[in-house]
This record gives C-alpha cells, sequence and structure tokens, in this order.
C-alpha cells in the first residue's frame, strides 16, 4: 500500500474522513457525501487508522482488509480517494501528524476539512496536541440522531472562542447502521445487506472476516485463577472473585450472558496492582492514551490496561467484554447491559462493607439496571470529590445521560 499524498496538492479543497472503516459502511458514506457536498469539497479523502491511539487496536481487521474495503466501497464516487497514509506508520497514528503532514503536500490556502464524530469532539482534549490540531484544519461534527445538540453547539461554540479554532456542525440524518453490529451481524449469521456496499458484502464473506471470536468455553479458567494469585494481593483476588460472583447474578437476572459477564468480573482488575512505570509503559505499547485527568490519576489507567491484557494474555476479542472492562471504572453514557452489570458489580460486591448506600445499590441492581446505575454513579463521583480529585469527563457524561433517561421515563424521583 502506498499513499498517494502527492497528488493532494493539485486539489482545491479537501475533506478528511478517518476510522478503522472494519468495516466501512453506508453510515460512513452518506456522512462524507453530506459535507462534499456541504461544503463544496473536491475530494473527501478516506484514511483507515494503522494503530489508532484512542482504540485498542488487538482484535481488529489486518491493515490490508480494511485498506481493501474501503477502496471497493468508494470505487464509485469519483470523489471519494483512499490514502494508506496511516496504515503505513508501524507507529500509532495521531490525527495532528497525518493532518500536519498531508497539509505540507497542499498549497498553503487548500481549504482542509476535518469530519469527526460529536462524541469524539468532546474528547478532543485527550488527544496529542488538541490545540495545535484545532488549528491546523476546519473540524465538520456530525452526530447521529437525537444527539443532544444543544450541549455539542455550545462546546463548539467555546472551542471557537476559546481556542480560535474553526469548527462546525452538521446536521445528517443518519441511521443507526455501526461497524460493530455489522461484525456482530456476521459472527450471528445474520444479513448485512442494505447495511454495506454489495461489493463489501461480498468481500466479508469471501475473506471469512469476523468469524467467531474466541469462545469463552475455550478459555482455560484455571490459567486465569493461576494469574489472578499470582498477580493480586489477596484482597484485591477476593475482591475479583465477589465481582465476577455478582456479576453472574445480575447476568442472570437480566438475560445477560452469564460466561460474559463471569470472565469480565474475573479480568476487569487483571492490571490494577502493576507498578506504575509498567502501566506507562503498557499504555505505549497498547497505544492507550493518557488524558489530562488520567495523567493526574494514573490509577485510572488499570481500566483500559486490563482490556488490553485479556486479549494480549488470553485472547478475549469480544467488544462487549472488553468495553465491560474498560469502563468499570469510569462508567460512560450508552452502556450496554454487560457493562453497566460489570460496573454495578465493582461497586457493590458482597466483600464491600455495606456502607455510605452499598445496601441500597445492591437492593436496586436486582431491580433497574439503570436506576442503581445512577446511584453508582453518584457515590462514586461523590467519593472522588471528597479526595478532591477531578472528575473524568466520562464519569459526568455517564450520570447526566443515565438521569435524563430516568427523567424521560418518569421512572423515579432522582
Amino acid at each position: 500500500m502506498k499513499s498517494e499524498l502527492n497528488d493532494f496538492k493539485y486539489l482545491k479543497s479537501i475533506a478528511i474522513m478517518g476510522g478503522t472503516f472494519d468495516p466501512i459502511h453506508y453510515g460512513h458514506l452518506t456522512i462524507a457525501e453530506a459535507v462534499r457536498q456541504e461544503y463544496d469539497v473536491e475530494k473527501v479523502i478516506f484514511i483507515p487508522t494503522g494503530t489508532p491511539p484512542h482504540k485498542n487496536a488487538l482484535g481488529i481487521s489486518e491493515k490490508k482488509h480494511r485498506y481493501l474495503m474501503t477502496v471497493l466501497a468508494t470505487l464509485s464516487n469519483e470523489s471519494f480517494e483512499v490514502s494508506s497514509i496511516e496504515l503505513d506508520n508501524e507507529d500509532c497514528s495521531y490525527s495532528v501528524d497525518t493532518i500536519t503532514e498531508i497539509k505540507n503536500k497542499c498549497y498553503e490556502n487548500t481549504p482542509i476539512y476535518f469530519i469527526i464524530g460529536a462524541d469524539a469532539i468532546f474528547n478532543i482534549f485527550s488527544w496529542k496536541e488538541p490545540e495545535r490540531l484545532l488549528l491546523l484544519c476546519e473540524f465538520v461534527v456530525v452526530a447521529r440522531p437525537n444527539y443532544d445538540t444543544e450541549k455539542l453547539k455550545s462546546f463548539i461554540d467555546k472551542l471557537n472562542t476559546d481556542y480560535d479554532a474553526r469548527v462546525s456542525y452538521l446536521e445528517i440524518p443518519l441511521n443507526h447502521i455501526s461497524s460493530s453490529d455489522i461484525r456482530n451481524r456476521v459472527k450471528n449469521k445474520k444479513s448485512i445487506k442494505y447495511l454495506v456496499p454489495e461489493n463489501v458484502e461480498d468481500y466479508i464473506y469471501k475473506y471469512s472476516l469476523y468469524s467467531e471470536p474466541l469462545q469463552i468455553s475455550a478459555i482455560d479458567f484455571s490459567l486465569v485463577n493461576s494469574y489472578l494469585k499470582d498477580n493480586l494481593s489477596k484482597s484485591r483476588y477476593n475482591h475479583t472473585i465477589g465481582v465476577s460472583q455478582m456479576a453472574l447474578i445480575l447476568a442472570k437476572n437480566y438475560g445477560v450472558d452469564e460466561d460474559k459477564a463471569y470472565t469480565a468480573g474475573l479480568l476487569h482488575d487483571i492490571a490494577k496492582e502493576i507498578p506504575l512505570d509498567e502501566k506507562i509503559r503498557l499504555c505505549k505499547e497498547f497505544g492507550i492514551e493518557i488524558d489530562k485527568v488520567m495523567k493526574n490519576q494514573p490509577e485510572l489507567l488499570h481500566s483500559f490496561i486490563s482490556a488490553a491484557l485479556a486479549t494480549s494474555l488470553f485472547g478475549i476479542q469480544d467488544e462487549d467484554i472488553l468495553n465491560a472492562i474498560k469502563y468499570h471504572t469510569t462508567g460512560r453514557a450508552r452502556m450496554s447491559n454487560l457493562e453497566k452489570i460489570i460496573f454495578l458489580a465493582d461497586v457493590a460486591e458482597p466483600n464491600r462493607k455495606a456502607e455510605n448506600g452499598l445496601t441500597e445499590i445492591r437492593d436496586a441492581s436486582l431491580k433497574d439496571l439503570n436506576y442503581s446505575l445512577v446511584l453508582a454513579l453518584r457515590r462514586k463521583i461523590k467519593y472522588t470529590m471528597k479526595k478532591n480529585e477531578e472528575l473524568h469527563p466520562l464519569s459526568t457524561e455517564a450520570l447526566n445521560y443515565y438521569e435524563k433517561c430516568l427523567l424521560r421515563n418518569n421512572n423515579y424521583s432522582i
């Protein structure tokens, strides 16, 4: 694969569409075409990521497959091109470096638009050199239907005012297609017709992409248990067993896969007691971005490292399990039921003393996941503030999101 960067200098305007594209789907193409038309862009450049710093790169498809699927999907549109600039880079790919390289290949005044999702723009300050990135190009923020556009536009205004950025919002009638859903449909032998271009669909089946990941039953739990005993203190080991047991109970109660819940519970803290210097090294190895809050509170890193180790040590590739491990400390908006279960089990597992609202959380956890999640988030946030530590944005977003869910459904007076 060779990037055609030298051709960029002849373009009057460029929009950059980045992503893992695993696989690329009609949602990506719809966004790109809408931006092309709205901003009168000559070419939209699709850039499949190589080693993405914000995602656990373990478990994603090979570079060549993601590149070729993107090429196939964009063949019919003369205004779409694909660049392998990040795929050719063996190190982690950072947007600020990619855009700088492209900008250096263009004429000085060539407009460059960077297409970014609404969730991503809120996390822009966890990216490499965010303030320089904001000045390099114009950002076009797109969102899914029913997104909180008032909050989004307020954040965009702040970026434009405080950082002299050029960020705009484009409303697009998107559907709810997602790459993870497509992968799951293939795995479960469900149709993906009309979710991806026909030639991409053929490619997926031709190369047997997204086949069933490692089955939970294939995991050697005796090996996992030995690892836990060898690498965790007695109290942390007991906590881990408590989390896995409570996760199993909640999974059964809510019809969630019990094997997945038990596995996520066992592995959620495997990086908890790794020394700090080793955690920093592992973050670099796995491409885990250390944001400002994590830099000041390195104990938050263990969740993300645990997810990476779950794959590298035990072959876990199930995205829901990995996300449940990854977000069990901070939480996040729009959590899956498995993610909620592991978050709750970590907070309220039976080995913890019944104090500071834990009894209420335990009782509520068997009746309403969202309500008990709000109680657990409030408790965790209150504890963080008591220690005079900064709240991670993911926790704040999670609490705001699920409080709104409860109010919208009129479930509880909160």
